[in-house]
């Protein structure tokens, strides 16, 4: 049948049929059954509680995608007019996802860890030397005070968040004012330099690159590797180490070496300005307003002006700028996709093992920790998390598996809240449970435009809806600016309720389709509705190149036909509709085209969702040429030569794209793992290698070993592992040894190494000093039983040669604890301290236990040394530990057959007891301790033995107050302890009264009012209260102060009298207590004379006239007779 020529469009409707699938998540509404009903609830009602105005969140389950929805609005404003507008959120809109970007830069180092161009333990200062900073006058750069250098820094330290730097203070979100400010008096910022260079910020902001630079001339917060904290900067400095090493920018190299080969094209990195956001990405809303970072003019002096704005429109940081550690914007669900290729769910070809290198961290080995670009969450290696947020943006994505098979759910939100912690946390919780109560089993893949189908074997045809082969055949040299020829075919069978886009009703299957639309519509296909049939299909594969046909481009364009598609249609039989065969036509074309001038071909598989796209495709290359490289080597198998591409296998929609090339040898990679630059003679050497070549080459690969030319050991295992001296070597001499390698086109490569044999072991020698109370003892270290005393400084010196002249490593081990190692090369030098185990006494035992006889303790030294070649020379010492400590002197004070306690202390006139029970030898058996026991002083017990000492009563301890006990022990090598403590005795309970002192305020006359005044002393532990009375009148209550070990509560009590007789006056005072449960009456003794009211004038006359007689008899002394007297 010949061929027809149709147009492309009609070919296109036909290959681009594909079943019908349930509805996307983003359609409003849920279907019946839907798994994701609830999810969808739980998702929209955290968004309202929190007042989200948009977010949009995606699932995958196992490498597809099944849960992708928007929610809110995108952006929203007033015209012109001042009417209001709101746009939604899409499936395909795009956000800032601020630290999430994170992974994304751990992905692009690890290609460059891959293809070899750095390592984990390259250092950061020999990766990144145009960010290194220039010494400055007043810095201490590069050799800090604090010791902490950024020579030390790896690229692990950098991906683990142990670089060095504390995000107290983040450099990346300063604003230029920040940077030069007055109080900025960083001596390691090159304030005048900036100020410089950027105009006087006139040309703000700083890049990330200058950033960098002055940070890194500060001393670090903490030696690296040595501490970790949530690192932004390190991050930023992983991103100038892409840069720097792969001679691309940032973003250009993660497009080109991650996201594209993973069929992900939303991604890229954001701009802050409005104007500048991408199609399709988000508005931001956020309270924040500061200054912006971008200046918008000058004043009248030439500053810059810095205009407030809003906080995720420049008013906060520059996006652009912080590309590795947070300046992404992307789709969720391409984030989700993304998670699950770099957890090894889904495979483009970018990474060989990336699930070990993400979880990885060699500081944290265990519980929840940063791994390289996530976080892993504590309980095992498969739940992940990583949050992020911006002014504006709050986004994360949690990994957990569900029946083992992986789950990723990713949140964008476009707004931070302002209670941000609250929203993490209640995000986080709601996500999690959401996720996992899915019942995947029912879940549809919705990132297909197919599903796909299990072919299991043996099936009969009909059984599947697509079933055939296709082939492409390359002729001839296929070089650079070549004519290219090349052979199609193809055969595919569809069942009949497949149905067909070139008619409509598709979903009715083909046989209504062409009664419906090509015939009378009764049930009953005709034979001319059939050739009508066959007619469309001949027209819709009359095509004119192999892009239209389904096949293949090369070199970015499209083989053309020679002589056209020749056409065989194998149509539905005539009869009823509703019977279900199949159907299927055959096509063949000759091809013709022109390479271009490169020297590898690119050849591009289409993939647009056509039905020729279900069955697999066979692609046969000329000879000495092989297939290269393929982002989707996942769905190519077979030789280099001759490859099968399943179209229908591929995890996204987009074109295959396949690398040729012209054969090359394949690499020969081996390493010794044994010695450096000798090997053993008697020990085994070991060599690990791999033969790399094409994806698809499975190379041949076997070990030779010579010796003096001649072959002595020949292996096809993966790694070589021989004895030279069972291969007949002597020390010294050569041995050579090969791996070789080749491919399925016959062609080989050797790696070859010429090693010296050594056969002379390393000897070594070895001091033991002990050092006791400034006394050096020196041991002898050739005895294998070595007895120190506990806690005593223990000196090791360890010195190791060779004769060869190379270093020799010295290795020492202990049981002492877990890890216990000492290291150096050649000579080592180093202090310990030993003790006593726990299988000594102490507080881990019960008191039975604990008051037997240990052994001391003993631990196990260990020495190897290995020289270069791996020789190894060992020594082995067991170290005793003696007794150098004295007994653990455990007191307690019992107080009338209680504990003392402050809630129950001792009481004067109680029987107080001092108990030793739980006092105990590190190694002596109780009874062989002996102890002395002093109270102020004063000797109660001397050289005692336990059975007089585990007991003590404290006679002298009978009055309130303080006492000193001071208790020494001996055990029976004669080591001491001792201890000493004060013992307080309180008072004892009750209420005791007695006057210390008393007396009266005013004039003890018939009709005045006098205060007496009484003070008294309470020797009692209980409060009370009383009144001072006399006769019936008494005064206000007054409290009565308890005694304490300090001495009596004094309290005083006041009663004022009118005086209404001469009688003697009648004091008392009356007390209770409640908490001494008693009362009393003390009565208070006093002498007080009360004279009548005419007694007192009587008594002022006399006085008068005595003192008047006494004055004249001075007077007459002085001067009348009596003073002439000698």
């Amino acid at each position: 049948m010949g061929s027809r020529t149709t147009s492309l469009t009609l070919a296109m409707l036909m290959l681009t049929g594909t079943l019908t699938v349930p509805a996307l998540a983003d359609e409003p509404g849920h279907l019946q059954d839907d798994p994701f009903s609830e999810f969808d609830t739980e998702i929209s009602d955290l968004l309202a509680e929190w007042q989200i105005p948009g977010a949009q969140v995606a699932v995958m389950h196992n490498g597809s995608l099944v849960f992708n929805k928007g929610y809110g609005i995108a952006a929203n404003g007033t015209d012109e007019n001042g009417n209001y507008w709101a746009s939604e959120v899409t499936v395909d809109s795009k956000f800032r996802i601020a630290s999430l970007s994170k992974a994304v830069t751990s992905a692009g180092i690890l290609t460059l860890i891959q293809n070899g161009t750095i390592s984990l333990d390259d250092k950061m200062v020999d990766l990144i030397p145009n960010l290194l900073p220039e010494e400055m006058d007043g810095c201490d750069h590069p050799n800090h005070s604090n010791g902490h250098s950024i020579s030390d820094i790896n690229v692990s330290h950098l991906l683990n968040h142990r670089g060095g730097f504390n995000p107290t203070s983040d450099p990346t979100y300063w604003h230029w004012n920040r940077w030069t400010a007055s109080w900025n008096n960083d001596p390691c910022v090159d304030k005048d330099s900036l100020i410089e260079d950027f105009e006087g910020g006139n040309l703000a902001p700083v890049p990330m690159e200058r950033i960098l630079s002055e940070w890194l001339r500060r001393p670090l917060d903490y030696s690296p590797g040595s501490s970790v904290y949530y690192s932004n900067i390190g991050f930023q400095i992983l991103g100038q180490i892409i840069e720097a090493q792969s001679g691309m920018d940032y973003e250009s190299y993660i497009l080109d070496h991650v996201l594209t080969p993973m069929g992900i094209d939303s991604m890229s990195i954001g701009m802050t300005m409005p104007d500048q956001r991408a199609e399709g990405e988000v508005s931001y809303f956020d309270d924040l307003v500061d200054e912006c970072h971008f200046p918008s003019g000058q004043d009248s002096n030439g500053n810059p002006i810095f205009e407030d704005a809003p906080g995720p429109d420049c008013g906060g940081f520059v996006i652009e700028e912080k590309d590795g550690g947070g300046g992404w914007i992307a789709s969720a669900a391409d984030y989700a996709r993304f998670i699950a290729h770099i957890d090894g769910t889904l495979d483009s070809g970018v990474f060989d093992n990336p699930f070990d290198y993400f979880i990885a961290n060699p500081y944290d080995t265990w519980g929840g920790r940063y791994g390289r670009g996530i976080y892993v969450m504590s309980g095992g290696d498969e739940v992940w998390r990583h949050w992020g947020a911006f002014s504006g943006s709050s986004t994360n994505f949690k990994r957990a598996t569900v029946d083992s098979e992986p789950v990723i759910a990713v949140m964008f939100a476009n707004t931070r809240p302002n209670d941000y912690d609250a929203w993490r946390s209640d995000r986080e919780d709601t996500i999690t449970d959401a996720m996992l109560a899915v019942d995947y089993s029912q879940a549809t893949p919705l990132d297909s435009e197919e599903l796909e189908w299990e072919w299991p074997e043996p099936l009969p045809p009909q059984n599947d809806y697509v079933i055939g082969s296709s082939q492409l055949q390359i002729f001839g040299p296929i070089s650079a600016s070549s004519n290219i020829t090349a052979t199609w075919a193809a055969n595919i069978s569809l069942r009949e309720d497949y149905g067909v886009d070139l008619l409509p009703d598709r979903a009715l299957g083909v046989r209504a389709q062409i009664d419906q639309h090509l015939g009378d519509g009764d049930g009953w296909l005709s034979i001319p509705e059939i050739a009508d049939f066959v007619s469309l299909i001949e027209n819709a594969r009359d095509l004119t190149d192999s892009e239209s046909l389904g096949c293949c481009v090369v070199d970015y364009l499209p083989l053309q036909m020679s002589k056209g598609v020749e056409v065989i249609v194998i149509p539905p039989v005539n009869g009823s509709v509703e019977s279900n065969g199949s159907w299927g036509w055959m096509e063949s074309a000759d091809l013709t085209g022109l390479t271009d001038s490169r020297s590898t071909r690119i050849l591009d598989v289409p993939r647009v969702g056509g039905v020729l796209e279900e069955i697999p495709l066979r692609v046969i290359l000329p000879d000495q040429w092989e297939l290269r490289y393929s982002a989707m080597q996942s769905v190519i198998e077979g030789s280099p030569g001759d490859f099968t591409v399943f179209r229908h296998q591929a995890p996204v929609a987009s074109d295959i794209r396949i690398t040729l090339g012209e054969n090359m040898p394949p690499n020969a990679i081996a390493e010794r793992q044994t010695g450096n630059s000798l090997i053993p003679l008697r020990a085994p050497t070991e060599y690990t290698g791999e033969c790399t070549d094409s994806i698809l080459d499975d190379t041949q690969q076997w070990w030779t070993v010579h010796r003096n030319g001649t072959m002595v050991v020949d292996s096809s295992e993966e790694s070589l592992e021989f004895i030279a001296a069972e291969a007949g070597f002597l020390d010294g001499e050569v041995a050579t040894i090969n791996l070789h390698c080749m491919d399925e086109f016959s062609v080989s490569s050797t790696m070859k190494e010429d090693i010296v044999v050594d056969g002379t072991d390393p000897t070594w020698e070895a001091t033991f000093e002990l050092q006791v109370d400034g006394n050096s003892t020196v041991l002898d270290s050739g005895q294998t039983l070595i007895e120190v005393p506990s806690g005593s400084e223990f000196y090791f010196t360890f010195s190791a040669s060779d004769p060869n002249g190379l270093p020799v490593m010295i290795d020492v081990t202990s049981d002492k604890s877990e890890g216990w190692r000492h290291a150096g090369s050649d000579y080592l030098e180093f202090m310990d301290r030993f003790f006593q185990g726990s299988q000594v006494n102490g507080m881990h035992l019960n008191v039975t236990e604990r008051h037997q006889a240990k052994q001391p303790s003993e631990y196990n030294l260990s020495l190897t040394v290995t020289d270069d070649a791996t020789n190894t020379a060992t020594g082995d010492w067991t170290i005793i530990i003696s007794d150098g400590s004295g007994p653990t002197i455990i007191p307690n004070i019992i107080s009338n057959g209680t504990m003392v306690s402050p809630e129950s202390p001792a009481r004067a006139g109680e029987e107080v007891l001092l108990s030793l029970t739980e006092s105990f030898d590190d190694l002596d058996a109780i009874d062989d301790v002996s102890w002395e026991v002093r109270v102020d002083g004063e000797v109660i017990l001397q050289t005692a033995l336990w059975s007089e000492a585990e007991k003590i009563p404290l006679s002298s301890v009978d009055e309130a107050g303080t006492y000193l006990i001071h208790i020494l022990a001996w055990d029976s090598v004669g080591n001491m302890e001792q201890i000493s403590f004060g013992l307080a005795v309180s008072p004892a309970r009750g209420v005791f009264p007695s006057v210390l002192d008393h007396h009266a305020i005013g004039d003890l006359i018939v009709g005045e009012s006098v205060n007496f005044v009484v003070t008294m002393q309470n020797t009692g532990a209980d409060i009370g209260s009383g009144v001072l009375c006399s006769q019936d009148t008494c005064s206000d209550e007054v409290l009565v102060s308890p005694a304490d070990a300090s001495g009596p509560g004094v309290f005083s009590a006041e009663l004022v009298l009118s005086l209404t007789s001469t009688d003697k006056i009648d004091l008392r005072f009356e007390w209770t207590s409640d908490s001494a449960g008693s009362d009393g009456v003390l009565e208070i003794a006093n002498d007080y004379v009360v004279v009548s009211q005419w007694q007192m004038p009587m008594q002022v006359l006399l006085g008068v006239l005595t003192v008047l007689m006494l004055m004249a008899w001075l007077a007459h002394r002085a001067w009348g007779h009596d003073s002439q007297r000698p």
